[in-house]
């Protein structure tokens, strides 16, 4: 807590603090993003608390003297929306049980480090014991509880800034397995699959470990075949109706209809 100075004014206020120098980019999808670095810890953290409250999004570090703040394009959303979808339909396929998280606020260890992933995931053990607590009738604040303790399988990230780095440690210290960072080309990047909790620290993968034989290529360009056929909305009612046009975007990403997940045996 700050001290407090004369007539209960902080003393930070009341000295001469240095504000953090505020810089500004747009992402590879188009995303303002504000970032806020360095300055009087203090002032850091206040200003932080007041963009926080007029974007939707953000990372922050402030023991590392750093806070993000994005306010997402069309293009990042609807991108973001189409890789929630080819997640749950992969592990539906996979028999995996799957529960979307969407972008709850990650806490890393101690305070001033958390950050909203764009989508987030239980997947496999923890998503089968959230749904059986939801189908008993636990209350919301009994799962809160429940969720605080047990950090998401998997973060996904759509769109590419300078700050990814950043966000690769916020989530690594919250405890999360694995990221996948699905960027569009015009980012100069690669889809990426990364383990965020290897032996040295976030170690790249060529195949997710959560999802079970999916590779950064395959997720390419399941979501490739997921924009042409109209986005998630157009897939899910090709998947209710059973057209062969649903099964294309499971075809491109490598997981076979109705493959049994490792070690889940036949019903």
């Amino acid at each position: 807590m700050a001290e407090v100075g004369v007539d209960g004014v902080p003393e930070w206020l009341t000295a001469d603090p240095v504000a953090p120098d505020l810089s500004w980019e747009k992402g590879s999808l188009g995303s303002v993003v504000l970032a806020l670095k360095g300055g009087d810890p203090e002032v850091l953290k206040a200003m932080a608390g007041c963009y926080a409250k007029r974007f939707r999004k953000s990372w922050r570090d402030l023991r590392g003297g750093l806070a993000v703040f994005m306010a997402p394009s069309r293009a990042h959303e609807r991108r973001s929306r189409n890789s929630s979808g080819l997640v749950e339909a992969l592990c539906a396929a996979m028999g995996l049980p799957v529960v979307a998280l969407a972008s709850t606020t990650l806490h890393g260890r101690g305070s001033g480090r958390q950050g909203e992933p764009d989508e987030s995931f239980y997947v496999g053990e923890k998503a089968a014991e959230y749904q059986r607590m939801e189908r008993s009738g636990v209350g919301e604040d009994e799962l809160d509880a429940w969720a605080d303790g047990q950090p998401a399988d998997l973060v996904v990230e759509v769109e590419h800034t300078h700050y990814e780095a950043a966000k690769r440690s916020i989530y690594r210290d919250a405890g999360i397995r694995e990221l996948w960072e699905i960027v569009t080309p015009q980012a100069g990047r690669e889809t990426a699959i990364t383990n965020l909790q290897g032996n040295v620290g976030a170690e790249p993968v060529g195949v997710s470990e959560v999802v079970p034989g999916v590779c950064a290529d395959g997720i390419k360009d399941a979501l490739d075949v997921l924009r042409e056929i109209g986005g998630l909305s157009q897939f899910m009612l090709a998947m209710g109706a059973g057209e062969p046009v649903a099964s294309r975007v499971l075809d491109a990403s490598g997981v076979e209809m109705h493959e049994r997940a490792p070690g889940k045996e036949a019903q």
